[in-house]
């Protein structure tokens, strides 16, 4: 009969001590940090699937974070337009493609962008039983969606085009800057 033999190696305590980690391990991740965390990887996906169709001639910049002044999220995507100055018309486009990429595997209707952000926000399981009747329709009012279209040579004297709105705005009332 074999004896097992345990060897363990003694690590010093200030090896072992990483007051960073330990702090981190005791913040508690919000559903809303879960909700950002999965709209930016839905984003990049989107901005992936751009590229790759042949939307954009390179890769769009995305991301999302919590504005606290505003108290809202921004979900954004920039785009290099290679050919052409920007225009409101590339940005409606752009906006529209997002969009319907974003809430394209949802259930169809009225609702459709209300639908898209109320999953990628509320928990899954028998939780989210307990969540606010009017979750759908706040996050539509508190995600705010903007796309910039950057200008071809950035080095040259063009400006940026963008246009923000809600997941489900008509593209007619989107809100337009140019800068």
């Amino acid at each position: 009969m074999a004896a097992a033999v345990c060897l363990t190696v003694p690590v010093a305590a200030d090896e072992r001590d990483n007051k960073s980690l330990d702090w981190l391990m005791q913040e508690p991740v919000t559903l809303l940090d879960l909700g950002i965390y999965r709209l930016k990887e839905d984003l990049a996906r989107v901005a992936r699937r751009f590229h790759q169709r042949g939307f954009t001639a390179l890769l769009p910049e995305t991301g999302a974070f919590y504005d606290g002044r505003e108290k809202r999220v921004i979900a954004y995507m920039a785009v290099r337009e290679t050919l052409f100055a920007p225009n409101h018309q590339t940005c409606r486009q752009a906006f529209g493609r997002m969009a319907r990429s974003l809430v394209g595997k949802g259930p169809v209707g009225n609702n459709q962008a209300g639908w898209y952000l109320e999953n990628i926000f509320a928990p899954e399981g028998p939780g989210n039983a307990f969540r606010p009747k009017t979750m759908a329709s706040d996050l539509l009012e508190s995600v705010r969606f903007e796309i910039s279209i950057l200008p071809p040579d950035p080095l040259k004297n063009s400006s940026m085009t963008r246009c923000a709105g809600r997941l489900d705005a008509d593209l007619n009332d989107l809100d337009y800057s140019i800068s």
